[in-house]
C-alpha cells in the first residue's frame, strides 16, 4: 500500500474513533438538542461536530472492507487461498480485545447497577441484558442476531456485523479463488449464512463490500478522481448525512431504506475519496498523531461506553454532577474532561491487549490445523 494512502487510513481510523467517542459522551452528558432552553451559535456548532458517530461507523465498515477484504483477495490471487492465516488474523484481531472488554464491561455494569445507580444512569442505559447468557451470546457474536449487546456496551452491535462479514467474505473469496469443483459448496454456504442473518446486517454488507471494491479499483488502471475533488465530495457527503438525520433527539428512528440509502451514499463518497487519495503526493498534516491514535482506535471504540457510564455514575455519587446537562462553558469542559479520561483508559486497555495482537495471531497460525491452509 502506498504510504500516503496508509497514512490516510490511519487518519480515518483515528478520527472515526474520536467522532464516536465525542458523540457518545455528548449524548449522555448533555441534553438532547430539542431540550436546550436557549440555543446559541456555539450550541449549534458543538452539537453538529459531536454528532458524527453514526457516520464514523460507516467509515469503519468501508475501511474494514478494504484492509480485510481487498488485501486478502490480493494476497490470495498471488499465493492461493490460506484460510488458516485469514482465520488466525481475524480471531486475534477481534478477540484479543473483545474478551477482556466483555469481562471488564460486565464487572463495571454489575457493580454500577448495584451500588452506583443513584442518578438512574444505569436504568437509562443498561436495560435487562446483563447476564451470563448475554455474555456468551456476545462472545459468539450473536448481539443483534439472537441477543442484545452486553450491558451498557451498545457499540458492540457493529462488531457482530464485522464478524459475520468476515465469515461471508471468506466463503465468497474461496468461491472466487478456488478453481476446484467444490466452490459450489462455498456459494451454498454464503447463501445459507445470508438467509440466517438479520436483513439489516445482510443489507449493510454491501457497504463493507465497497471497501473491497476500492481495493480492486486502486490496484487497477481505471480512472480515479483528483485528490481535491475526492476530499471535497467526501466532506459534502459527511455534512449532508449529518444534517439529514433528525438531530432533535437521540432516540429518533427512521425507515430502514432511508437509513441505508444515506449510509450507502456516504460510503460511495468515501470510497471515491480513498481512490483519489491513493494518488496524493503531499504529506498529510498531523500524520504522526493520527498514526498513534489509529493504533488503539479499535480498543477505543470497543471499551469506552461502559467506562463512560461508570464515570458518570461515580461523578454523580461523589460530586453531585448530573447527566443530561444544559450546554454551558462548564458542561463543555465537563465533556472534554471525560473524553481525556476515556482516551487514557482506552490506551491502558490497548497496552494490555491490542498491542499483543500480532503475537496472538502468530501463535494461532502455528497451532491452527494445517489442513485449513490448503482449503
Amino acid at each position: 500500500m502506498k504510504p500516503t494512502l496508509s497514512s490516510f487510513f490511519n487518519v480515518s481510523r483515528g478520527a472515526a474513533a474520536a467522532l464516536v467517542l465525542f458523540d457518545h459522551v455528548r449524548h449522555l452528558l448533555l441534553a438532547d438538542f430539542n431540550k436546550i432552553e436557549h440555543k446559541t451559535v456555539t450550541d449549534h456548532l458543538v452539537y453538529l461536530l459531536t454528532g458524527f458517530g453514526h457516520e464514523a461507523v460507516v467509515l469503519f465498515f468501508v475501511i474494514s472492507g478494504y484492509l480485510v477484504g481487498g488485501l486478502t483477495i490480493r494476497r490470495w490471487r498471488q499465493q492461493g487461498p490460506d484460510l488458516a492465516h485469514f482465520a488466525a488474523a481475524r480471531i486475534s484481531r477481534i478477540y484479543t480485545v473483545l474478551l477482556p472488554t466483555l469481562a471488564i464491561g460486565f464487572a463495571l455494569d454489575f457493580c454500577g447497577q448495584r451500588w452506583l445507580n443513584s442518578s438512574g444512569v444505569y436504568t437509562a442505559t443498561l436495560g435487562s441484558q446483563l447476564n451470563l447468557g448475554s455474555f456468551v451470546a456476545n462472545l459468539f457474536m450473536m448481539q443483534g442476531v439472537l441477543a442484545n449487546p452486553l450491558g451498557t456496551n451498545g457499540p458492540l452491535w457493529s462488531l457482530a456485523y464485522e464478524w459475520w462479514y468476515y465469515c461471508a467474505f471468506a466463503l465468497v473469496a474461496l468461491a472466487i479463488t478456488d478453481n476446484r469443483p467444490r466452490r459450489f459448496v462455498y456459494v451454498l454456504g454464503t447463501v445459507a449464512l445470508g438467509a440466517a442473518l438479520p436483513p439489516k446486517l445482510v443489507l449493510w454488507s454491501s457497504i463493507w463490500g465497497f471497501g473491497v471494491f476500492v481495493a480492486l479499483w486502486v490496484d487497477s488502471k481505471l480512472w480515479r478522481p483528483r485528490p481535491v475533488a475526492g476530499l471535497c465530495l467526501f466532506g459534502v457527503a459527511m455534512i449532508c448525512s449529518r444534517l439529514s438525520h433528525n438531530v432533535e433527539t437521540a432516540t429518533y428512528t427512521e425507515p430502514l431504506w432511508t437509513e441505508f440509502s444515506r449510509d450507502a451514499l456516504l460510503a460511495l463518497a468515501y470510497s471515491a475519496c480513498l481512490c483519489s487519495v491513493s494518488g496524493l503526493q503531499v504529506r498529510i498534516p498531523m500524520a504522526r498523531f493520527f498514526d498513534w491514535t489509529a493504533k488503539f482506535s479499535y480498543t477505543t471504540y470497543l471499551c469506552h461506553y461502559p467506562a463512560l457510564v461508570a464515570l458518570v455514575a461515580i461523578a454523580h455519587r461523589t460530586l453531585a454532577l448530573d447527566f443530561g446537562l444544559q450546554p454551558s462553558t462548564a458542561s463543555f469542559a465537563y465533556l472534554g474532561g471525560y473524553v481525556i479520561i476515556l482516551y487514557l483508559y482506552a490506551y491502558l486497555i490497548y497496552w494490555l491487549t491490542e498491542r499483543h495482537t500480532n503475537s496472538m495471531r502468530d501463535w494461532l497460525t502455528f497451532y491452527f490445523p494445517q489442513s485449513l491452509a490448503r482449503v
